[in-house]
């Protein structure tokens, strides 16, 4: 990923802009085998992380 793709994520995705409540996803190993989840909804996040 370049430096432009990573400002264009970031220019998207401010909270005032978007309108996305939720962020969920999984880690997978090497084994293709998912070894955590998470769901984690952006209200709860603090203003940084978000």
């Amino acid at each position: 990923m370049t430096t432009k793709d990573i400002a264009e994520i970031r220019r998207r995705f401010r909270p005032e802009k978007t309108s996305i409540s939720r962020i969920r996803g999984c880690f997978v190993n090497e084994a293709h085998q998912i070894s955590a989840t998470f769901n984690q909804s952006l209200g709860l996040m603090r203003e940084e992380e978000t």
